[in-house]
């Protein structure tokens, strides 16, 4: 993941969002942002990656654990 162009989207309308809502004008790849809408960024990313949606969330300390929630349809994380 780049995050060259970012959207960046308060939390609660992510759900909101459209696959089209993350393209730029040209077609590629915008990155999405979440953010709580007073400048704070979750450090949660969303970006297409060919036919799959690539997330990343940075942990605030380094025993932070991730455990994927039962319907998620994870492939990898790490």
């Amino acid at each position: 993941m780049q995050m060259n162009k970012m959207l960046f989207c308060h939390w609660d309308f992510v759900r909101l969002l459209t696959e089209k809502d993350l393209l730029k004008k040209d077609g590629t790849a915008l990155t999405l942002s979440v953010t709580d809408g007073k400048n704070l960024e979750f450090m949660i990313f969303l970006e297409k990656a060919d036919n799959e949606y690539e997330v990343r969330v940075y942990k605030g300390t380094p025993n932070d654990k991730y455990v994927p929630y039962k319907f998620d349809n994870v492939k990898h994380y790490e």
